[in-house]
């Protein structure tokens, strides 16, 4: 729990995926993502994507 705080505080809302993201870092393009409930705002999910799941479900955010 501490974790998805953190991306919420620190990450970027995607508005397609009603979500927030955060860059890992690293040699990989993986981010921290987590879901939230559209009525409560509460967090749904929490779990990591690549970069190329980003892309399709949000073109307009992660262009490259």
């Amino acid at each position: 729990m501490t974790d998805a705080n953190f991306i919420i505080k620190n990450g970027t809302f995607v508005h397609e995926m009603n979500g927030y993201v955060r860059f890992f870092g690293g040699k990989s393009s993986d981010f921290g993502f987590v879901g939230l409930n559209r009525a409560t705002g509460n967090i749904t999910t929490y779990h990591i994507k690549p970069l190329s799941f980003l892309i399709k479900k949000a073109p307009n955010t992660f262009s490259r």
